[in-house]
């Protein structure tokens, strides 16, 4: 670019310079202080503002702080173990421990005479009353109610001594119809109540006063290979020997105590 040109451009930027500063301050119309302002005042919006939490209420009460727990908590009716007791009270089918399938309790057919007065329906109807019973005790109790038992007659010999006995109980049963106790046959009464003989004579063998008072002992036994309370016991009073320290992050949400960062399995083998 030449000198000349140079010279007029910057000549014509000085003149539209010129033209927007007189114009902005020689407009009374437009920017003149004196007029006032027809801009219409917004009315004030009533509660708080945008962005703010709200109050909390006189009354409100303030939760207690949740502790956070690591394990978890037990829910026992969903075990495997439960759900098969509660399939084998009921009557229902179910796996067993083993692996093998065992049916559903059914009400057996009976080619018996005794059982003129009961028809199936009644039948049916006992069966179910007596799986509904939820533990093997209240089942024991319905069958004691509907048993009566005698000693049998004692018998001498010519040396006068007692002849030995088959059975030194004799026993009748009978089932409850319509408020009626009506008297049957052994085999009758358990393939109602489709229970083995082994599981009646249990209950009536464990009876006082006409309720069951044999305990259930299946899953309460000790484990042949548990160690002794005294072995546990020199176990924690080791344990405890060991200095501990407080967790510094959760010091106030705890009570939990750890071992030192120095201190390591050989170290309590040797101490």
């Amino acid at each position: 670019m030449c000198v000349l040109c140079y010279g007029y451009v910057i000549k014509q930027l000085k003149t539209k310079t010129e033209k927007v500063h007189d114009s902005f301050y020689q407009s009374p119309k437009d920017y003149s202080i004196d007029e006032p302002c027809n801009t219409p005042l917004q009315p004030r919006k009533k509660g708080r503002p945008k962005g703010t939490p709200p109050r909390k209420a006189l009354n409100f009460i303030t939760p207690p702080k949740m502790s956070l727990f690591r394990k978890r908590k037990a829910t026992p009716e969903t075990w495997k173990k439960n759900i098969r007791k509660k399939l084998r009270l009921s009557g229902k089918e179910y796996i067993s421990v083993k692996g093998t399938v065992v049916e559903e309790k059914k009400v057996k057919k009976s080619t018996f005479k005794c059982h003129l007065g009961i028809n199936d329906e009644h039948r049916q109807q006992i069966f179910k009353t007596f799986w509904s019973l939820d533990t093997n005790d209240r089942k024991k109790d319905f069958i004691i109610a509907n048993t009566t038992q005698k000693k049998t007659r004692t018998y001498l010999d010519d040396n006068n001594e007692p002849v030995q006995k088959k059975k030194n109980v004799h026993r009748s049963y009978s089932l409850n119809v319509d408020g009626n106790h009506i008297k049957i046959g052994k085999k009758f009464f358990l393939t109602t109540l489709g229970i083995s003989e082994t599981f009646a004579n249990n209950a009536l063998q464990n009876q006082q006063d006409g309720v069951s008072i044999g305990e259930d002992k299946r899953g309460k036994h000790a484990s042949y290979n548990k160690t002794t309370n005294t072995a546990m016991d020199l176990v924690r009073r080791h344990i405890e020997s060991f200095p501990v320290v407080d967790d510094h992050n959760t010091r106030k949400d705890s009570n939990r105590k750890y071992l030192g960062a120095d201190l390591n399995i050989k170290q309590m083998y040797e101490l």
